[in-house]
């Protein structure tokens, strides 16, 4: 997300400077595996939208279309 390490424990206070670089080491040993979950991640939810219609969208088209 382009923070750096101080914006990250500035952002959530809960975790440590320490912590955060940890996390962040681990990330970049293990970068080609978290990319392909969070890819992953993305096409199962890309699936869903496709089954499952949204509550909030449904009520804005029923929105627009009073609207016209």
């Amino acid at each position: 997300m382009g923070m750096t390490a101080d914006e990250i424990v500035l952002a959530h206070p809960h975790l440590s400077l320490a912590q955060v670089h940890d996390a962040l080491s681990y990330y970049y040993e293990n970068i080609g595996t978290i990319n392909e979950e969070i890819r992953e991640g993305r096409r199962f939810v890309d699936e869903l939208k496709k089954d499952y219609v949204s509550i909030l969208e449904l009520k804005r088209g029923s929105a627009a279309n009073l609207q016209r």
